[in-house]
């Protein structure tokens, strides 16, 4: 190292880092309880000490309750969800049956009433095909969704030229039908 520190014994190390860390490192140092004397000069245990006590502790208890609460939120893609729902059971022990657990929360949790049907019909889904349907028919409700933002504005188009453009078709039938009927008096006179 460039300050050579890491040559230097345990005791020097651990004083430099309270010394750069300020005052209230320090501080913090003193409320450490060390197995053995010694251990208040080794570096790396120290280290360890303060990283416990500024890395805070997950609260397991919390993070586990979390998974069996969840359901897709308003406004939330089926996608979203199913990656929240894999990071949560990050924090339970399913072994083999993750995927089942992944699975079964998806079922119940989803927002799409008609999803949640057809996919309890049948027990034997994959965690794969629960998820290829979520994603496959939240897709196509998209693509219904934007067929039908395109038929309503070619309505609202027709709705806008409406009554003028009719009359003026109806107009140009009339005088077509007045033409071709003058026409054929004419020619069979």
């Amino acid at each position: 190292s460039a300050t050579k520190l890491s040559y230097e014994d345990g005791d020097v190390q651990v004083s430099t880092l309270n010394y750069a860390m300020g005052n209230e490192a320090e501080n913090i140092f003193k409320t450490f309880i060390f197995a053995e004397e010694e251990e208040s000069d080794d570096y790396e245990i120290v280290l360890e000490k303060f990283n416990e006590y500024f890395i805070p502790k997950r609260n397991i208890i919390y993070e586990r309750a979390c998974f069996p609460q969840r359901h897709q939120k308003p406004g939330e893609t089926a996608e979203t969800f199913i990656r929240a729902l894999h990071e949560l059971s990050e924090n339970w022990d399913f072994g083999e049956k993750k995927n089942e657990h992944i699975r079964d929360r998806l079922v119940v949790g989803i927002r799409d009433t008609e999803l949640f049907r057809r996919l309890q019909l049948r027990a034997d889904h994959t965690l794969e095909q629960a998820v290829l349907m979520a994603r496959q028919t939240e897709e196509v409700a998209e693509q219904i969704t934007q067929q039908e933002q395109q038929t309503s504005l070619s309505v609202q188009a027709v709705e806008r030229r409406g009554v003028r453009d009719f009359f003026t078709l109806y107009q140009d039938c009339i005088n077509l039908r007045i033409k071709t009927h003058t026409t054929k008096n004419i020619i069979n006179n």
